[in-house]
């Protein structure tokens, strides 16, 4: 369907447009899409980014030291150092 456009069709498609929006406003909207498809990847990066931080992370290793004269446990975390 769209393999038969030929470039009198194009061209009265451009006239079309340019008639119902103006020549002054089809620039605005192509930098309005424009930038909704810049916002649009960033909003995916970003995403990527929140799913592959946890992973990148290293371990956080629990330590439990037992005081036996006072009867408890304490606990402490703190993230592994990579080697």
């Amino acid at each position: 369907m769209l393999a038969d456009l030929s470039i009198w069709h194009i061209l009265i498609l451009v006239v079309v447009v340019t008639l119902m929006f103006g020549a002054k406003r089809i620039p605005e909207m192509g930098a309005s899409i424009g930038k909704g498809i810049q916002a649009f990847k960033r909003g995916l990066q970003d995403a990527g980014n929140a799913i592959e931080e946890p992973r990148r992370r290293p371990p956080a290793r629990l330590t439990v030291t037992i005081d036996a004269d006072r009867g408890r446990a304490e606990t402490s975390e703190r993230v592994a150092r990579p080697k």
